[in-house]
This record gives C-alpha cells, sequence and structure tokens, in this order.
C-alpha cells in the first residue's frame, strides 16, 4: 500500500461552524473535511481524556443547574454519586466506540482519581453558593445555545457569569495539567465572546479558563481582535467551502507533528503519511507484513516500513498485534503504537489505528 492508496474524503461544504470546529478549520481545513464525511466517522472514536473531559463537565454543569442541594456533607455523596452514573455512561460509550478492544476501566484512565476528587470539590463549592446568592450578581447561563447567522457561526459557552454588561465567559477544563490558554483556548473563548455580545443586550468584560481544581485564568475580552478573529474564521470558511467545490481540499492540509499527534483521521490522510518522520515521535508506521508470529500476548509482526519516509526500508517490529494482521504480504498502515524505546519497535496498545480497519476482529486485550 502506498500513500496514494489511501482513502480521500468525500468533499462535503460546512453551512455552519461551532468554536471548536472554527479551531479545527484554522489548524487544519482537511481534518474537518474527514469529520464531515460519514465514512469515516467510525475513526472518530473518544479516548479516556474527552470522555474524563465529560464526565467532569456534566457534572460541574449539573451544579450549575441547582441539582445538589443540602449540607455540604450530604452535597459531596450525592455529587459522587452523579460522577459514578455518568462515569458508567462513559465507560459504556467508550467500550462501543473501540469495540472489540478492551478499554481500561476508568479507574485506571490517567488522572481519574484526582479529576473525581477536584470536581466532587468544585461542584459542592458551586452548590453551596447557589443555596446563598448575591442579588447584586446576574444568574449564570449555562450550556445556553447561541447563534449568529451572519457570520454562520453557533455554539453552547460552558458558563457565562457575571453583572451586566461585565459577562465573563468560562471555559471549563478538566486537563490535570492546564497552565495559562493555549491560543486556540483563547480563540474558542473569543468567539463565545462574540456568541454573546451579538445575540443578547450584554457585553463581555473579560474571557476565563478554569481548571478541574477550580482555579482561574483570566484576560480582557479585546473586541477588536475578536472581531478579527471572526473576519477570519468567516474566509476560511468561505475558503472550505470553495476547495470542496473545486475538489482541492487536500491541498489544504497543514500537517505536523503537533497539530496531527491527536487527529483521528491521521492513519487515512495521506498527507499525514507523506509528511511523517520518526522524529515526531507519533508511534506510526506504514508498511508490508514481511514475517508474523502467533503469540500468546498477541502476534509479532516484521513489516517493512515505507513511511516514516526517513525509515523507508527498514524493518520494524510490532508486539501485541491482532491476530487478524498476522498475515505476510498484507498491507497495513498502523498510528499511535507505543514506543518502547527499542530502535524500530512498537508494542500495540487498545487505542492503536489500523488501516484497513478490522471489520469485526477480536483485538488483542491489553
Amino acid at each position: 500500500m502506498t500513500v496514494a492508496d489511501l482513502p480521500k474524503p468525500r468533499a462535503i461544504s460546512l453551512e455552519w461552524i461551532t468554536p471548536s470546529l472554527a479551531n479545527d478549520l484554522l489548524d487544519c481545513p482537511y481534518r474537518v473535511a474527514w469529520q464531515l464525511d460519514p465514512t469515516y466517522r467510525a475513526l472518530h472514536r473518544p479516548n479516556t481524556y474527552s470522555e474524563l473531559g465529560v464526565i467532569a463537565h456534566g457534572v460541574i454543569e449539573d451544579a450549575a443547574h441547582g441539582m445538589f442541594v443540602g449540607e455540604a456533607g450530604a452535597i459531596r455523596s450525592v455529587i459522587e454519586q452523579r460522577w459514578d452514573e455518568r462515569a458508567k455512561r462513559a465507560e459504556e460509550d467508550l467500550s462501543r466506540a473501540w469495540e472489540p478492544a478492551t478499554i481500561p476501566s476508568r479507574e485506571e484512565w490517567p488522572g481519574y482519581h484526582l479529576t473525581k476528587v477536584r470536581i466532587t470539590r468544585q461542584a459542592a463549592s458551586r452548590s453551596v453558593r447557589l443555596e446563598r446568592p448575591s442579588p447584586a450578581v446576574t444568574a449564570s447561563a449555562v450550556e445556553s445555545p447561541l447563534t449568529d447567522d451572519d457570520a454562520m457561526l453557533r455554539g453552547r459557552p460552558d458558563r457565562v457569569e457575571g453583572p451586566h454588561d461585565a459577562r465573563r465567559i468560562v471555559d471549563v477544563k478538566s486537563g490535570l495539567h492546564q497552565t495559562s490558554p493555549s491560543p486556540p483556548q483563547l480563540r474558542q473563548l473569543m468567539l463565545y465572546g462574540h456568541l454573546v455580545e451579538t445575540t443578547t443586550d450584554d457585553h463581555v468584560a473579560e474571557i476565563v479558563i478554569e481548571d478541574a481544581s477550580g482555579k482561574r485564568w483570566t484576560q480582557g475580552f479585546d473586541r477588536e481582535a475578536t472581531t478579527s478573529l471572526v473576519a477570519q474564521v468567516r474566509q476560511e470558511l468561505e475558503s472550505f467551502n470553495a476547495a470542496t467545490r473545486d475538489g482541492s481540499i487536500a491541498t489544504h492540509a497543514t500537517p505536523s507533528a503537533d497539530g496531527c499527534r491527536w487527529c483521528s483521521f491521521r492513519v487515512v490522510c495521506s498527507s499525514y503519511w507523506s509528511e511523517l518522520d520518526t522524529t515526531w515521535g507519533h508511534g506510526s508506521v506504514l508498511g508490508v507484513v514481511r514475517r508474523a508470529q502467533l503469540a500468546a500476548a498477541g502476534s509479532v509482526l516484521e513489516l517493512e516500513v515505507s513511511h516514516p519516509s526517513d525509515a523507508a526500508g527498514s524493518p520494524w517490529v510490532i508486539s501485541g498485534a491482532p491476530t487478524e494482521l498476522a498475515t505476510p504480504g498484507r498491507e497495513v498502515a498502523i498510528a499511535d503504537g507505543e514506543l518502547t524505546g527499542i530502535e524500530h519497535h512498537l508494542r500495540w496498545r487498545w487505542s492503536t489505528l489500523v488501516w484497513p480497519q478490522l471489520e469485526g476482529a477480536s483485538q488483542h486485550k491489553t
């Protein structure tokens, strides 16, 4: 299988855009093309980090809606019960998305226990404050839908709070290593601020990133920069739609080590494979199975690799692979294997991506 043999997404134009999709459009329009094609929707799967974020956001939203009332100790117990309910659903969603792979239990997810403690504490504190509201503070709006027809922009900010004409846009991040806001996070907050000012008679004063412990990073809302950002997004949207019409969308790909690292579609993206280099540290290889050995802990494959390009022609060993791949002569693309530290050696993970996909195959349990 060569890079030219990889599939291409069907060209579908955008009618609306959200702040998160706007970030993708600004980072890599080709990624958006993959997202829009339902043929490859199965590749866009959640992971333990995204599902942990879903749980955390859900519990914080529950607290903001006044679900938890009572004495402090009793509130914490109710919040923990609600967390467990949401966590069970998230675990089931993750399992369905990655079937037939065996996912780690939620107790093993990176950062699970610390995030649960932090979110429970924050939700309890927020619930107590809701029981004793200050009459001078305007009520918070949580996950309220906002739409700007002119900019073709719609979204639901995590929280809009603060007094009238001095509102704060708050985005809750559950990651344990959140520091000062990244450029994509700031762009998202600015677009939410635009939506608030465009769709209400309110003004935004600040944009805020809040981590799982409740720590905040705050900065003033730059209205002029936001106006420029909205214009840039609109221009990118028009450019994207034009490229889908003339068939040139693949030329808008912007592959890079950081930009592609968490992209769900990298395993099928010819632009990714064309630019991939071993220095990216992605644990991705494209090549032909030359030898295969079945083992109790999964198959051991030897691949003759064509990509990464700086390793072309080199043999790579993949251990713990699904038995369905143990066929000499099989052409395969593998992304997000575990780099073991041994040169040209990858270990298969439950979240490793493979193309062509193994329809209904039993993946090795890790």
